[in-house]
Formats: C-alpha cells, structure tokens, sequence
C-alpha cells in the first residue's frame, strides 16, 4: 500500500480484527482454533504452498507485472473498443 502523505514508502499492510462484539456467540476456545487456522492459510499463501499455489500470481502484484505483457493487453483492448 502507498502512504497516504505521497511519500511512496511502502506502509505494512494490516488486518484488525475486533472481537469484542463476539461474547455469546463463539467461544475462546472456537476463536483461537479459527485464528490457527487463518494462520495456516496465511503461511501457505505466503510461501505460495498446497492446493492452488499454480493460481497465486496476484499476491505478487502489482510489485511483479509484466510490463509488455500488459502493454499488449491495453493494446487489444483498445483497439477492440476502438477508443
């Protein structure tokens, strides 16, 4: 993500995620098991593993874009549209 303020520094993204509103509805107990699961899944996105990982290109744009090939996309598109 681009800071705000123009800089072009790269900020961390980040997820909050509030629970307070849960009491009642899912226990502690369910919650911690479902944050080890959410974990898991962030691990095997990161490290581009099991069942998907062919499919996980997006998690490396915009940072990993093959410029000609988007420029020829943008090219056709175009020039199908005739703009």
């Amino acid at each position: 993500m681009i800071s705000e303020d123009g800089s072009g520094k790269l900020m961390e993204n980040k997820i909050i995620f509030d629970t307070n509103n849960f009491e009642g509805f899912i226990s502690e107990r369910e919650l911690k098991r479902a944050f080890r699961e959410v974990e898991k899944a962030h691990k095997l996105l990161e490290n581009k593993n099991g069942p998907g990982k062919d499919y996980l290109g997006w998690t490396d744009l915009p940072e990993n874009t093959d410029e000609k090939l988007l420029d020829d996309k943008i090219y056709h598109i175009v020039k199908r549209e005739n703009f």
